[in-house]
């Protein structure tokens, strides 16, 4: 994907803060914090706990952040 954000500088809030990487399908934790799905439920096989907060999480916990997904789809588009 970084060839995309190649003339564009996307917000650092795009990025998943276990990866570093721009999200493709976000969610978030009942603490509020927003990971990339793959990254987080990995995260969690090992560890039971938020990588930002250490708030007790479970994969079951998880949501999509449809909003933020919409947002990063629509930069893509226009970058």
């Amino acid at each position: 994907m970084t060839a995309i954000y190649s003339s564009l500088k996307h917000p650092k809030e795009f990025d998943c803060p276990i990866s570093l990487a721009v999200m493709k399908d976000p969610v978030l934790a009942k603490c509020s914090h927003t990971f990339e799905r793959s990254n987080i439920e990995e995260w969690l096989k090992k560890n039971p706990s938020c990588p930002e907060c250490r708030e007790k999480i479970d994969r079951t916990d998880l949501v999509s952040n449809r909003a933020l997904k919409n947002l990063i789809q629509s930069f893509i588009e226009i970058s």
